[in-house]
Parts: structure tokens; sequence; C-alpha cells
């Protein structure tokens, strides 16, 4: 049941991500590298954001650097 939920096709589409940028560095074509980059970053920014919303205060609050 658990290949029919958001996260696992999330994860899913991430690791094919993953692959492919990993197949690019070994065919070394800079164009599809820095495509998949972009890809991945905006793919991080929309799904795992630095900005979450605080429910309890209703404000947006940034998490901690580590």
């Amino acid at each position: 049941m658990f290949e029919n939920t958001v996260a696992y096709r999330r994860v899913m589409k991430k690791k094919a991500l993953m692959d492919a940028l990993e197949k690019a560095k070994e065919e070394n074509n800079e164009w599809k590298i820095r495509q998949l980059e972009g890809k991945i970053a905006c793919f991080d920014r929309k799904y795992y954001p630095n900005v979450l919303w605080d429910s309890s205060k209703g404000t947006y609050r940034k998490p901690k650097e580590a």
C-alpha cells in the first residue's frame, strides 16, 4: 500500500532525478548536468521549503540552520 502514497511518489521522483544526474555525470554532459541540478533544486524548494507555516502563531517561520 505504501507505493500509492504521495510521499512514495516524491521519493521515487527524486531518486529518478538523482539517477539521471549520475548518468549525465558519467557521460560528462555539462548541459544535462546543469538542467538536472536546477530541477533538483526546484524540487527541494517546492517539497521541502525552508520557510514553514507555524499554525500556533499564524505566521511563517524559518527553521534554524544547522
